[in-house]
């Protein structure tokens, strides 16, 4: 999958309707392992994204994102503007989640 300018919307009205549906999310997690490619104009907007969850005190964390992805978002910054975590495996996240709700 490719997550570019074009579908990026698709993305943000899909977890607006969960959020919705769903008042009391604490954390959401985006397993990101699907992504192949994300291109440079799609990058703001997970990022304009985060910072409204925070706003509403909710956790966006990505879960599982590709060395080369990673690798593309750094070079933007990304990593040094998002503002949760991101997790290598579901193991490292279910381990940080129930810790931290507990």
């Amino acid at each position: 999958m490719k997550v570019f300018f074009g579908n990026i919307r698709y993305l943000d009205n899909q977890l607006n309707e969960l959020l919705a549906q769903n008042p009391c999310i604490e954390h959401l997690i985006l397993m990101a392992f699907g992504i192949n490619h994300i291109d440079s104009g799609a990058v703001e907007n997970p990022l304009a994204f985060n910072k409204r969850l925070q706003n509403k005190g909710i956790k966006m964390h990505l879960l599982e994102v590709k060395g080369f992805v990673l690798d593309q978002l750094q070079r933007v910054n990304f990593t040094g503007q998002w503002t949760d975590t991101v997790y290598l495996s579901q193991h490292h996240v279910w381990q940080d989640l129930t810790h931290a709700l507990s």
